[in-house]
């Protein structure tokens, strides 16, 4: 705070609103509202956690679109609601019939009951992004196998094009092998 002299000539406290340091939550809580609009919270969960919720076959071909119902109860609490959810067309029947599942799982997901039902819609869902797999990493004994095999091969090209691809072949079986050692020792 300042203090500054109004035309009357009195000394005035004026506060700067706005400007110096503030706390990170206020922002994102204000920017969050704005993305999710109307949204309640619980839908605006629901769509960012979907697929680690649901599973993601299930959760890439499907998307939470609205819950409906629910209030208040006369003794306290709340009542459940009914998911809508939509579904791809193919997968309708699958979706319908994991409907109790979905319910179970959405449920100890918030930990308390929210949902009771869920509502199926047909349409197009939007396919989500998948990260990026991590390409192994060749090991040294793997470079120098491929660099004995490809020694002959005339054009450089050719040969640093069949090293790359050599190597990624070998460095993707290692995996796989590495990946299969881990499941037979695991009960």
């Amino acid at each position: 705070m300042a203090d500054q002299k109004s035309p009357d000539g009195k000394a005035k406290t004026v506060s700067k609103r706005g400007f110096g340091p503030q706390a990170l939550a206020r922002s994102v809580r204000r920017v969050a509202k704005q993305g999710a609009g109307k949204r309640p919270p619980l839908l605006t969960d629901l769509t960012f956690d979907w697929p680690g919720i649901v599973g993601e076959v299930i959760g890439s071909r499907t998307l939470p679109l609205k819950l409906t119902g629910g209030g208040s109860l006369p003794e306290g609490g709340r009542r459940p609601q009914t998911l809508v959810l939509k579904v791809e067309n193919a997968w309708a029947l699958e979706v319908n019939h994991q409907t109790p599942t979905l319910v179970e799982r959405v449920n100890s997901y918030f930990g308390w009951r929210a949902i009771d039902r869920i509502s199926l819609l047909q349409g197009y869902v939007p396919p989500t992004r998948r990260p990026a797999k991590k390409r192994p990493l060749p090991s040294p004994a793997m470079r120098r196998e491929v660099a004995d095999l490809t020694q002959n091969i005339q054009s450089e090209d050719l040969r640093s094009t069949l090293s790359r691809l050599g190597e990624s072949v070998l460095a993707r079986a290692d995996e796989a092998k590495a990946e299969q050692d881990r499941k037979r020792r695991s009960p």
